[in-house]
């Protein structure tokens, strides 16, 4: 995260309309820029099955899959969106009583970013008292920040689960 307050140069004093004085220094005077730029990487996640393959009991710990036969790591899509994150096809189901292979957090999810601006007018009313007017826009830029995809990638059957790979939510 990055924080930035600049005060306009302008009003009485200033090096811009430095000779304003009563109403128009009141006008010109008294503003301030802010901004907020928020990056994060993605988060790390791990892909898992939606059931107890390894009948072990437990039921809190999700079952990791395998990788299918040639695949040694978890791949990102080469170019990743909302509908297909990564390719669920590069796993596949362990044997009933055995772990899979995989290992935790081998995926990374989306980035997040956003980006805030405001405009701030201080005016003095009187020597204790001021007004201020705020102008604020959040994600200026209007950027889409998802969440981790669908992390269940096979149905018990071995067959991709309709939502592996998928973002089906915002952040």
């Amino acid at each position: 995260s990055v924080a930035g307050s600049y005060e306009l140069p302008m009003g009485q004093g200033k090096p811009f309309l430095g000779q304003a004085s009563g109403a128009m220094d009141k006008l010109v005077g008294g503003w301030q820029l802010n901004a907020i730029l928020n990056l994060q990487s993605g988060l790390p996640f791990t892909p898992t099955l939606g059931f107890n393959q390894s009948r072990d009991g437990n039921s809190r710990a999700a079952d990791r899959p395998s990788f299918a036969p040639g695949i040694f790591s978890a791949q990102q899509s080469s170019s990743p969106t909302p509908n297909r994150w990564f390719d669920p096809t590069q796993f596949l189901l362990p044997a009933a009583g055995t772990y899979g292979n995989v290992g935790r957090n081998v995926l990374i999810g989306p980035r997040q970013a956003g980006f805030d601006l405001s405009l701030f007018k201080t005016t003095k009313i009187t020597e204790k008292l001021s007004l201020q007017l705020r102008f604020e826009s959040f994600n200026l830029l209007n950027r889409a920040n998802f969440s981790s995809p669908s992390s269940v990638v096979l149905n018990s059957n071995g067959t991709v689960a309709a939502s592996a790979g998928r973002i089906l939510s915002t952040a």
